[in-house]
C-alpha cells in the first residue's frame, strides 16, 4: 500500500479529524465547535497575523492562495473567506471529498488531488502549508518544492512547515528532518529565495521557511 492509499484508508475512519487532522491538539476532544474554532485560531496566527505575508501580498480580498495538505478544509474555509480564490490540495481523494461536502457553500474553493509533483496550472500569490511536510520524506517534500515553483507569482510568498527535529519512532508517516542549515541549503537549490527561517522553541519539530 503505497504513501497515498495509506491516507485514503486513515482518514475514512470515522474519528479521522481528531486522529489525522486534529491531531497535533493538547484537546481531549473534537467537537465541530472546537474544530471550526481551531481552524480559525490557527489560520488567524499564522496568516492573517502574519507580519511578512502582508508586507508581501498586502490584502488578501483580491488574491489567491494555495494550501499544500488542506484535509477536510479545518482551514480552508477561513482562506476563502478572506481570499479571491483557493486552490485546496491533499494527496487523499478521501479527504477531499469529505472537504467538498462539509465546505460546499463556498464557491471560491477549487479542490485538487495532488501528491506534490504536479498543481493546477495558475500563477498564486500565496503558497501555505502547515502539519503536512513533517509526515513526508525529503523526496516528496522536494517535489512539492518543484511543482510550488511554477505557480508562485513573482510577488508572491510561500510559508511552509517541515519537521525540525529527528523523530522518536520511524513510522512510515513520521518524515524527514531537517536542520535550518539544511532546509536553507535545499530551498536555494530550487531556487527560491530564503527571507526567512524560524523554529519554534516550544515545539521544536515546527521549523517554518518563508519562500520568495
Amino acid at each position: 500500500m503505497n504513501h497515498k492509499e495509506k491516507w485514503n484508508k486513515l482518514l475514512s475512519e470515522e474519528d479521522y479529524q481528531k486522529k489525522y487532522i486534529f491531531s497535533d491538539s493538547k484537546e481531549e476532544r473534537c467537537e465541530p465547535i472546537e474544530y471550526a474554532d481551531s481552524g480559525w485560531r490557527d489560520y488567524c496566527v499564522l496568516v492573517r497575523q502574519d507580519k511578512i505575508i502582508k508586507q508581501f501580498i498586502g490584502d488578501f480580498k483580491d488574491k489567491i492562495v494555495v494550501e499544500i495538505g488542506c484535509g477536510d478544509g479545518r482551514m480552508t474555509e477561513f482562506f476563502a473567506k478572506d481570499f479571491k480564490n483557493v486552490y485546496a490540495i491533499d494527496i487523499s481523494r478521501t479527504v477531499i471529498k469529505k472537504g467538498k461536502e462539509r465546505l460546499k457553500e463556498y464557491s471560491n474553493i477549487e479542490w485538487f488531488e495532488s501528491n506534490g509533483s504536479n498543481f493546477p496550472e495558475c500563477q498564486v500569490d500565496l503558497i501555505f502549508s502547515y502539519t503536512v511536510f513533517q509526515h513526508c520524506r525529503k523526496e516528496m517534500i522536494e517535489a512539492n518544492l518543484k511543482a510550488m515553483d511554477k505557480i508562485l507569482s513573482v510577488n508572491g510568498i510561500a510559508k511552509i512547515q517541515v519537521r525540525g527535529k529527528p523523530i522518536s519512532q520511524d513510522k512510515w508517516y513520521s518524515g524527514d528532518w531537517y536542520t535550518p542549515g539544511e532546509l536553507r541549503e535545499t530551498v536555494t537549490r530550487y531556487g527560491y529565495n530564503c527571507y526567512s527561517i524560524w523554529h519554534d522553541p516550544h515545539e521544536r519539530r515546527y521549523l517554518w521557511t518563508w519562500l520568495t
